[in-house]
């Protein structure tokens, strides 16, 4: 649909000004989807026997362990959705790469496309596409892949991506959305088997460890090598890709949850640490970074300097070589045979969580 600005109307007439969705009408259509989603949810767990655990609004009342908690409590703050309104994907079905075509004939849509961005992920030789379309509406998939437990999670309002083990201290864990926001970063939580009489602590996906709870400042173990690119792209690097199969029951929400327009906006709707600082830099608070760690050495590349001319760009971290190639304005595909981690995101997010390190630009061949 044409998006058309409202004309302007006399003063002195009757005629009042239309709302329209270009010129504002789209925040009070997603605020009243959200809203009827909220309520729709609330009463069908009353008819289950269930009520939604959170107010929208106090971090109390989301029944977590919130003790050990620290400096991080006052950027600790309420999405105002209650606890897994978003419910993660256990256990996803997969399907192979050159089966794509053939369900979304199927389903008779597009459920995933040659332009659409996947989060791409490796381990041991074994890969593995999740497209976009279907974290946003999630944010954390439990799955396995070579063997190895994971969690796939995805911030919309950072555009960040990290996959971590789900063995933490010998344990394999599982774990949801908590409807809090750190540093307007997604925050998860352990998923328990008796959450009332012992509340879980949470985690923090950027920071990569819980900040709360008896276990707070246990580390998590990310996946190195971890890209969002195209789909087109990631199948091309590795034809022998999987992609994980949509929740049968969350399709109509995969079309309705996009963040692009967020992004494109720039400004921030929830408390993010020092965001003035980062506000005055010469980078857009949303611009595509792509963070990259190995042997002690943490820098960043800025996405925005690269173009899709330039082709394979390669650059040198810790002794050790990572090939970027830009695949679209928010999108890259990462290659290294090292142990390299990389950490796709927006700017302000890195930069309210690990200050120390996000404006350590990478250059080529540095």
């Amino acid at each position: 649909m044409q998006e058309t600005d409202p004309q302007e109307q006399p003063m002195g007439t009757t005629e009042q000004a239309k709302l329209t969705f270009g010129s504002g009408g789209w925040v009070l259509l997603v605020a009243f989807i959200i809203a009827i989603g909220i309520i729709g949810w609330s009463i069908s767990g009353l008819f289950m026997g269930m009520r939604p655990v959170g107010d929208g609004r106090t971090v109390d009342s989301y029944g977590f362990a919130l003790e050990n908690l620290g400096e991080e409590r006052a950027f600790l703050v309420s999405s105002g959705q209650p606890r897994d309104f978003l419910q993660s994907i256990d256990d996803p079905e997969v399907m192979a790469a050159d089966d794509v075509a053939h369900f979304n004939a199927q389903i008779r849509g597009k459920y995933l496309v040659s332009a659409d961005r996947v989060i791409g992920v490796s381990i041991d030789g074994v890969h593995r596409a999740y497209p976009i379309r279907v974290m946003n509406a999630h944010e954390i998939c439990n799955d396995m892949l070579a063997d190895v437990p994971i969690v796939v999670t995805f911030s919309p309002l950072c555009d960040s991506a990290v996959v971590f083990n789900r063995t933490v201290d010998g344990r394999e864990r599982a774990f949801g959305v908590s409807g809090l926001l750190l540093n307007s970063n997604l925050v998860m939580y352990e998923k328990t088997d008796d959450p009332v009489a012992s509340p879980p602590g949470l985690w923090s996906q950027l920071l990569m460890k819980s900040i709360s709870g008896s276990e707070s400042g246990t580390a998590l173990d990310p996946i190195p090598g971890v890209c969002i690119t195209t789909w087109s792209e990631w199948k091309k690097a590795h034809p022998d890709t999987t992609v994980i199969k949509p929740d049968p029951e969350s399709m109509r929400r995969y079309k309705s949850f996009s963040y692009m327009r967020y992004l494109a906006n720039g400004r921030l709707d929830y408390p993010v640490r020092n965001a003035q600082e980062h506000a005055d830099q010469a980078i857009g608070l949303m611009s595509p970074i792509l963070v990259v760690s190995a042997a002690g050495q943490t820098r960043s590349i800025r996405l925005d300097q690269l173009t899709e001319s330039d082709g394979a760009v390669t650059f040198q971290i810790g002794g050790a070589p990572v090939t970027v190639a830009k695949t679209g304005e928010r999108s890259a595909l990462v290659e290294s045979d090292a142990d390299v981690l990389t950490v796709p995101t927006a700017w302000f997010a890195w930069a309210s969580m690990h200050p120390g390190s996000a404006a350590d630009w990478l250059e080529p061949g540095s």
